[in-house]
């Protein structure tokens, strides 16, 4: 029997590489796609769930939505690891590249409505 836990990394990572090939070549079309097709996905990793909401910012018409679920998200993250006793400085460090990839999209939403004013 052979183990499937290596494919599946596999597959995570070929659509995280997908998502961020297209996001750095603005090919916003096929991004919005492959977002909304991973985000389906229950079993996704919660990192690469945080990730995929917030680059989904970027293609999606309800910004706001994905901001949220992003942040609940790392709330999960944060719950998962405080179980494990895990000091607030190492959650800090561990989250530190998903958190501020938020805040950028964040930022971008609200930079986004000003424009609009």
């Amino acid at each position: 029997m052979t183990d499937v836990e290596p494919n599946v990394h596999a597959l995570y990572d070929a659509q995280d590489q997908a998502a961020d090939e297209y996001f750095n070549q603005a090919d916003w079309d096929p991004l919005a796609d492959l977002l909304q097709h991973t985000l389906s996905d229950p079993a996704m990793p919660r990192l690469y769930r945080v990730k995929y909401h917030a680059l989904s910012v970027f293609v999606s018409e309800d910004a706001d939505t994905h901001i949220m679920l992003a942040k609940e998200s790392i709330n999960d993250i944060v719950q998962v690891i405080l179980a494990e006793d895990t000091p607030q400085e190492d959650i800090d460090r561990r989250l530190q590249y998903v958190r501020r990839m938020v805040e950028v999209a964040e930022a971008g939403v609200i930079d986004a409505d000003v424009d609009e004013q």
